[in-house]
């Protein structure tokens, strides 16, 4: 190289340094310019003035740019562009996989509009400023002819604490979704989504309960649960049918119109009183069920403090159900309230019943609140009254009329289209008239049933309840173990054959298709009797249809 063709090269580096802002042109690029220039000399000799200078300022316009993009970006992408991020361990994560591994080859699932509550399944689940992340399906695809962009990142995130309360760590991932457009484009997405519904899912409730949390911080632990058919709630009719009634009459868009309209909270709170065993809780757990809620399930003697129970409190959202359980045994009640004893018991973890009122005063409108009580008279007035509590429900024993819609649940046959046969109908009501009332609650009523086939159920219930009775009276916590069955009374029908056939009508004895009793109630795969008890069961003993 000459020294005029030098020359002339460091002029046009230098022209290129001053056409460019001196910060956006590396120092590496001085020598990639030298290389370009040697190579361009070697294969066309000294005339390569127009291309060094091209190839200088076309590198350092590029290397311009990439400055300008890199300032500009913050500020423009994010008003062109919207996005979401999810955690991949929630189950919003688990539905936008699935939909975006069926979406993989880039065509949008059917658009399907829901009312507007969709958005309670992303509760604690997404944020909205966000992006989104996911695995294998990486990448740019269209949405509605709308560019999208999934990307993926590990978070580290605070771990549960160690048993010396060392603090933990965890590694969650995040799936990204970028949309070019407005964030109107994502809210479409999700509600596709969740438009996807395992018909399975209907079948389960979700059930919150509160967690051990870390570093003092309490949250949710999930788990599904098969839903319970309301039909299985022991309620006598009348008040089953008023509360079935109200409950779905304020779950209605026209009935949450109707407060709003007229300034009243969206609230429903509902007081099940009653002995133990009468079935409260399994009251609101087939309430969820039945409206598609989740039930979040609390013990106020769980939480650690006010502040734990205003965070878990305001993670529930409208038309989900929370269920405060045993109210009157966590300490909130009038006594509490006096100076000398609150002084006494309060610590960091208490919760006063000042706290507790707050809190669920201030739960999302469309929250239903169901308290369960032993002892409804020990609560605090402030508790229960109008506004908070707005349907007492008692819950008590079993009476005779109960008893027989029990017995006629427990031995009929699985499939709820198949009626009751007219002989368990018979059965059922004679079992009615030997259940002393009020006396026993439905779960020591469905403990017998369980353990006993209908013909031996008529043959014992008597002897059973006097001795049930007896024991409760005495305060007797242990009754009837099983290697004491005498002590109960407990009757075989091979031990005393001509008892049974004076318990059971002749009548109902008559079976033209032949199945015998341990046919009905242990050779179909029934789990209701054991093979001990099937075992004392004969052929020419009393049968029963299978219509």
């Amino acid at each position: 190289m000459s020294v005029a063709d030098a020359g002339l090269q460091l002029s046009l580096m230098d022209a290129a340094a001053q056409a460019i802002a001196p910060t956006s042109v590396p120092t590496t690029l001085i020598p990639i310019v030298q290389i370009v220039s040697g190579i361009v000399y070697k294969y066309k000799g000294s005339n390569h003035s127009k291309i060094v200078g091209k190839a200088v300022l076309t590198i350092g316009a590029l290397h311009g740019l990439r400055f300008l993009w890199s300032t500009i970006n913050p500020i423009i992408v994010p008003s062109l562009t919207s996005s979401i991020k999810v955690s991949t361990d929630t189950e919003l994560g688990v539905r936008i996989t699935d939909w975006l591994s069926q979406t993989a080859s880039g065509t949008p699932s059917r658009h399907t509009d829901l009312d507007g509550d969709e958005k309670r399944l992303l509760k604690g689940n997404w944020e909205t400023n966000g992006q989104y992340a996911l695995a294998e399906y990486k990448g740019w695809r269209l949405f509605h002819g709308i560019p999208l962009y999934v990307s993926e990142e590990d978070q580290q995130v605070e771990g549960p604490h160690d048993r010396h309360g060392n603090k933990g760590v965890a590694t969650k991932t995040i799936v990204t979704i970028t949309a070019i457009g407005p964030s109107r484009i994502l809210d479409r997405l999700i509600k596709e989504v969740l438009a996807v519904v395992d018909p399975d899912e209907k079948k389960y409730t979700r059930v919150h309960s509160v967690g051990a949390g870390g570093g003092g911080n309490q949250n949710w632990d999930v788990r599904k649960a098969m839903s319970r058919p309301m039909d299985t709630i022991e309620l006598e009719q009348s008040l089953k049918k008023d509360f079935v009634d109200d409950i779905l009459h304020f779950n209605t868009t026209e009935r949450r119109k109707y407060y709003t309209n007229r300034g009243i909270p969206w609230k429903r709170g509902y007081l099940i009183f009653g002995p133990p065993g009468t079935g409260k809780s399994s009251l609101a757990f087939a309430s969820a069920g039945m409206i598609g809620s989740d039930l979040y399930r609390v013990s106020l003697a769980q939480i650690a403090g006010e502040g734990n129970m205003s965070h878990l409190f305001s993670e529930i959202e409208k038309r989900d159900i929370l269920l405060l359980e045993d109210i009157d045994s966590a300490g909130i009640n009038r006594e509490v309230m006096n100076a000398d004893q609150k002084s006494k018991k309060a610590g960091k973890n208490s919760i006063s019943l000042s706290g507790l009122l707050n809190a669920i005063d201030d739960l999302a409108e469309g929250v239903i609140v169901m308290m369960t009580s032993n002892s409804p008279e020990s609560l605090d007035k402030a508790l229960i009254h109008p506004g908070r509590i707005d349907k007492q429900i008692f819950m008590g024993n079993a009476s005779p009329e109960l008893a027989k819609s029990m017995f006629q649940r427990m031995y009929s046959e699985d499939n709820a289209a198949i009626p009751v046969t007219s002989k368990i109908v018979q059965l059922s009501e004679q079992f009615a008239q030997k259940v002393p009332d009020s006396k026993l609650t439905p779960a020591e009523l469905q403990g017998f049933l369980l353990q006993h086939t209908p013909e031996d159920a008529l043959l014992n219930i008597e002897t059973w309840a006097q001795k049930i009775i007896e024991s409760k009276e005495k305060g007797l916590n242990i009754v009837g173990v099983k290697a004491d069955d005498e002590a109960l009374g407990i009757k075989k029908p091979s031990e005393n054959a001509s008892s049974a056939e004076q318990s059971v009508p002749k009548e109902l004895c008559a079976n033209s298709s032949g199945d015998t009793l341990s046919d009905k109630f242990s050779d179909d795969g029934s789990d209701e009797v054991s093979d001990d008890e099937s075992d004392d069961f004969s052929d020419d003993e009393c049968e029963f249809d299978q219509e």
